[in-house]
């Protein structure tokens, strides 16, 4: 997971965990904060992985060249 203030990674880990208590598998050193959490997120996903970006439509398009460029 990945956001650019800590405050708003734990919101949204604790509604994600609330709802999906056993599904969900996001240890600490999987926690980014930053501008570029979103890179160290992806760069951490594994071939078939799936990545959700939740970000306002005016970041994301920065998010699909990195994750392109990574293929």
């Amino acid at each position: 997971m990945a956001d650019v203030f800590d405050h708003r990674l734990k919101t949204s880990y604790g509604a994600i965990k609330r709802e999906h208590a056993n599904q969900v598998d996001v240890p600490e050193d999987r926690k980014y904060i930053g501008f570029d959490a979103y890179k160290k997120a992806m760069d951490c996903l594994k071939p078939g992985d799936i990545a959700i970006f939740a970000t306002p439509l005016a970041f994301r398009w920065v998010h699909f060249t990195y994750a392109i460029q990574k293929d």
